[in-house]
């Protein structure tokens, strides 16, 4: 179980700090061309918290399924 929640930390947390680096980069593009007013560092803070939390919620029931199949039936089937 421990190894399907370490890889879907590791994808969750790859595509929410890709999502946070081109978050800053369109909100700095967007602030200087259009003279819009900046992205508060708080929503941004708080998205990658939820995304984050969501991501590693949503493999919870997956690894714990498959934590419960043994090996040897899960190659069998293959």
């Amino acid at each position: 179980m421990v190894a399907f929640r370490v890889e879907n930390w590791l994808v969750t947390t790859a595509g929410v700090l890709t999502g946070c680096v081109l978050a800053l980069l369109l909100g700095f593009w967007l602030s200087t061309t259009f003279e819009l007013p900046r992205l508060k560092l708080y929503y941004l803070v708080g998205g990658v918290a939820v995304l984050w939390a969501i991501g590693l919620a949503a493999a919870w029931m997956p690894a714990r399924r498959a934590a419960r199949v043994s090996p040897a039936v899960a190659t069998r089937t293959v």
